[in-house]
């Protein structure tokens, strides 16, 4: 199984996460046993007309899950490459705000589909080719 494979390898995830990934193989791993960098590769891709950098996961992926204060998503790959993120506003001098959490889909080098849980206003949003 996937997850037993990264858990074997004992990559630090981010304490008090709540991203979980569920592989195709039925297995599953949450954000606390294993950090999305160490699961994921850089590809460059095209997001609704621009060009962006995302990290996919290498595995492959049936779902992600993912928690943001009182939000909680499921995302289906549908197929595709998974990549998530965290989105966080930053002021020089001060500690990070984590604003959300994103999640999208990739099918032929080409963002097809994003979920923001967005922590300031307690909504999910979303975009999709």
């Amino acid at each position: 199984m996937i997850a037993d494979l990264l858990r074997r390898r004992n990559s630090k995830g981010i304490p008090h996460s709540m991203l979980e990934t569920f592989f195709t193989d039925g297995s599953s791993i949450k954000e606390t046993e294993c950090s999305w960098g160490s699961i994921s590769k850089e590809k460059r891709v095209r997001y609704f007309g621009e060009n962006k950098v995302v990290f996919v996961c290498v595995f492959p992926v049936e779902k992600i899950v993912v928690t943001f204060g009182e939000m909680k998503e499921e995302i289906l790959s549908r197929g595709c490459e998974m990549y998530q993120a965290i989105r966080s506003n930053i002021v020089v001098g001060s500690s990070p705000e984590i604003l959300g959490r994103c999640v999208g889909l990739v099918k032929d080098n080409e963002v097809i589909e994003e979920i923001f849980l967005n922590g300031k206003q307690n909504e999910v949003m979303g975009m999709r080719k």
